[in-house]
């Protein structure tokens, strides 16, 4: 069952990454297939070229033509690639936060967009759940928006409990780990990733592993992927974790 859950994993992040175009390579084309006209794919990819390119999602509302509307129906399928802990957010698009983002300011109802999303003015003061808190997190963590997901990760800190929901509890140390490893405060995405347990242990393993290696640690990097192996040796991280160590060492 819980090999079966990490298998799901794999197959489901593949499928999202494929649905999904980078707005820094896409060719007009691809940008087509996911809803912009030519004419608009066209003006982004000049805008891009004048920019040297977007580091955030949001960057597209300013290109002359796309307004807040046009903004929602696309954003997710689009995203910018990052080196620097890009696995840990990539996975972050398989688990669903079940909601959209209100601007609560405006008219009830209606769907904030662009840098409205990052406002998170007294958030700390409200009576937030811990459950929301980590929906909150996820979804500004999917749209690419780091900073604003880790003052929702501060909040729901505050929030746990030993009577938490298990599964946001689970999924909070994920997110935690994936901020922390976004930020390049590998120690700490470690640890947080070194949370996760049952079902979710093999996926902290294999980040666990990810950071330390990217740490320079190789040494605890093989000792972690060593472990995933000896306890889940179907599991699909294990090959990633060979081809890594045959890709540096030449094993």
């Amino acid at each position: 069952m819980v090999r079966a859950f990490v298998l799901f994993v794999v197959v489901v992040i593949q499928f999202i990454m494929a649905e999904v175009v980078d707005i820094n390579v896409a060719s007009v084309d691809e940008l087509v297939q996911i809803g912009f006209s030519r004419k608009l794919a066209v003006k982004l990819i000049k805008y891009r070229e004048k920019i040297g390119g977007f580091s955030t999602i949001y960057d597209i509302l300013k290109v002359p033509g796309i307004d807040g509307e046009f903004f929602v129906r696309v954003k997710n399928k689009i995203t910018v690639r990052r080196e620097k802990g890009s696995g840990s957010l990539k996975m972050v698009s398989l688990f669903s936060s079940n909601y959209e983002f209100k601007d609560r300011s405006k008219s009830k109802g209606k769907v904030s967009t662009g840098k409205r999303l990052g406002v998170l003015k007294g958030v700390s003061r409200k009576n937030y759940s811990f459950s929301y808190c980590v929906k909150k997190a996820l979804g500004f963590l999917k749209l690419g928006n780091v900073d604003v997901a880790g003052k929702w990760l501060k909040v729901a800190q505050k929030r746990i409990t030993r009577s938490s929901n298990a599964y946001y509890k689970q999924l909070f140390y994920y997110l935690k780990g994936a901020y922390y490893e976004e930020k390049g405060m590998f120690e700490k995405a470690a640890d947080s990733y070194d949370r996760l347990t049952g079902k979710w242990e093999a996926l902290g393993l294999w980040r666990k592993g990810v950071v330390l290696w990217k740490s320079g640690d190789y040494a605890r990097a093989r000792l972690v992927w060593g472990k995933m192996k000896e306890m889940w040796p179907d599991c699909p991280f294990v090959e990633k974790a060979r081809e890594i160590i045959k890709k540096v060492s030449g094993e």
